[in-house]
């Protein structure tokens, strides 16, 4: 800065207001302003009250700084005028920064266990009567309208008259619904269907139904997950072996897998998510396996890095280990105001941990949460390539013990740990979900009377508690957050955290009282919260 100051006299000769920021043209200021990231708005406020004043009173800047300090990115700018869109995303903060986001609710009547509902990629599958009807909820401040995306009588294409869907993932702008279905002792499924076509084996297919090579075993529920990514199907089950196919449905070839003994049995955690076209990281309990994919053939030795998240103490030891990473959805043809930013989402892993985590009873138990961006993962992946680039890379035999990276190598590039305090002991009995850069943390059914203590929205967008702090108020907070973590009962080392978060309890009087009675599923919308309700045939009659 120019000019003297209390303590110090400048020697450089006070510049013109003429020729400085501020003596420019208003007209030119906001000019300037439109072309600075919301991150640098928000340095700009704190400059002086001129500075502030300009972004305040004017809509387009304002918005700009908004949609940073929400990790939202414009819609189409044909929408609206700047002013109907600033108004409904102050709206939306204002509800997100209270815990007060409209909760949306769906309720079905049913008849028993062949009823299946799932909210994935910003659409709700609903099978019922051996049909998959697919919708689009309408949002609650981005301007989209209700939508039915389709209705699949999957019944009349499926050969087998016994198939039962047990997951289900849709990418509605390839006209692609995947349903799988795993049986004890019998080997899974995998069928390609096509929306517009009622159902019908896709066209675009190469093997329109895919069958496993290996039966399932019959000592242990099969867990599955199932993602997609352009032309590539992630599949990820887990019985007494656990596989993975990363499966490409246009040319009917498989360019990734990865299985072997589960030797932990329900302990054991293992499910892949794509980080972008070209690298998948595989969550393994307590270690984040990046690998590179490609589109079309197989790669020898895949694996980039392995970040291991915080060394817990020599006497503890992990179980309960739960992980969520999904993406905002993109759907072409549609014009919202304004929407997620994608490039903030995230990976959650929530895991508990204790001296006996083997025996019912356990004891001195606590409950963690682990955010890591997937722009963290992709940075170190980015110092991978250029360890490769200058030859720094040993050869095969020695690979996966020199990819191995630490937490306090990695986590400087962004990430946190956080310790939930409400959960119960042992850390189950709770949920996690994830869209974007936020996490919802719910038990499975949810009443008004817990709401409040129970729920709880984190946000770990980097402007979330830059200009509004996570309020405050008489009760615990649920989460314990920390710069570092200096805990040698839990830890082995120091952990440092580097990734801001704000957490927020859920209002209960976004529900009525009516609508908490047997809410089930609920999970993060766009701009909202989904919910699900079940009326019985014996309550409905």
């Amino acid at each position: 800065m120019s000019g003297p100051t209390l303590a110090f006299k400048s020697t450089t000769p006070r510049q013109p207001l003429g020729r400085s920021l501020l003596g420019l043209a208003e007209e030119l200021l906001v000019y300037i302003l439109l072309e600075l990231a919301p991150a640098d708005l928000v340095s700009c406020t704190k400059v002086c009250h001129t500075m502030a004043d300009v972004v305040e009173r004017t809509p387009a800047v304002q918005y700009r700084l908004q949609l940073g300090l929400a990790g939202m990115v414009d819609g189409p700018a044909n929408v609206a005028p700047v002013s109907k869109r600033l108004e409904q995303l102050l709206a939306y903060q204002a509800a997100s920064r209270s815990g007060a986001l409209p909760i949306q609710i769906t309720s079905h009547a049913s008849g028993g266990s062949d009823d299946w509902h799932s909210y994935r990629n910003g659409t709700y599958i609903h099978e019922h009567a051996s049909s998959l009807t697919l919708s689009r909820p309408a949002s609650a401040f981005t301007g989209i309208e209700k939508k039915t995306v389709g209705c699949l009588n999957y019944r009349d294409h499926i050969p087998d008259p016994d198939f039962t869907i047990g997951n289900c993932a849709v990418d509605s702008d390839q006209d692609l619904v995947v349903v799988t279905q795993l049986n004890l002792g019998e080997a899974p499924h995998m069928y390609f269907l096509s929306i517009s076509q009622e159902g019908a084996l896709h066209p675009l297919a190469a093997h329109p139904h895919v069958e496993g090579l290996v039966e399932l075993g019959v000592s242990m529920d099969p867990e599955e997950s199932l993602e997609i990514k352009g032309d590539l199907v992630a599949w990820s089950i887990t019985t007494e072996v656990f596989q993975i196919f990363v499966y490409n449905w246009k040319t009917g070839k498989s360019v990734w897998e990865s299985g072997d003994f589960n030797d932990d049995g329900n302990n054991f955690h293992h499910r892949p998510y794509f980080l972008d076209a070209t690298h998948i990281v595989v969550v393994e309990n307590m270690t984040l396996g990046i690998h590179e994919v490609h589109p079309t053939k197989p790669i020898h030795d895949s694996l980039l890095c392995e970040l291991e998240l915080p060394a817990l103490a020599t006497n503890k030891l992990p179980h309960g280990v739960q992980s969520c990473l999904q993406f905002p959805p993109a759907h072409s043809g549609e014009a919202p105001l304004f929407k997620l930013d994608p490039s903030l989402t995230l990976l959650v892993l929530r895991f508990a941990a204790c001296n006996n985590p083997g025996q019912s009873a356990r004891s001195n138990c606590k409950t963690f949460l682990v955010l890591v961006p997937v722009s963290t993962m992709l940075a170190q992946v980015e110092r991978v390539h250029h360890a490769k680039a200058k030859g720094q890379v040993p050869g095969t035999s020695e690979r996966r013990s020199s990819r191995v990276v630490p937490w306090k190598e990695w986590s400087p590039l962004g990430a946190c740990l956080l310790e939930h305090k409400s959960l119960a002991d042992d850390g189950y009995g709770f949920d996690i979900s994830s869209l974007g850069s936020r996490v919802l943390i719910s038990p499975p059914e949810i009443t008004a009377a817990d709401a409040k203590d129970k729920v709880c929205i984190l946000d770990a967008c980097p402007l979330a508690t830059a200009m509004h702090p996570t309020p405050s108020d008489s009760a615990e907070p649920p989460i314990l957050m920390q710069q570092c973590i200096e805990d040698p009962d839990w830890f082995a080392e120091p952990v440092h955290n580097t990734l801001p978060c704000r957490v927020v309890r859920l209002d209960p009087s976004a529900a009525s009282e009516s609508d908490w009675e047997s809410l089930w599923g609920l999970t993060l919308a766009e701009d909202c919260l989904r919910g699900v309700k079940y009326c019985y045939y014996s309550d409905s009659e």
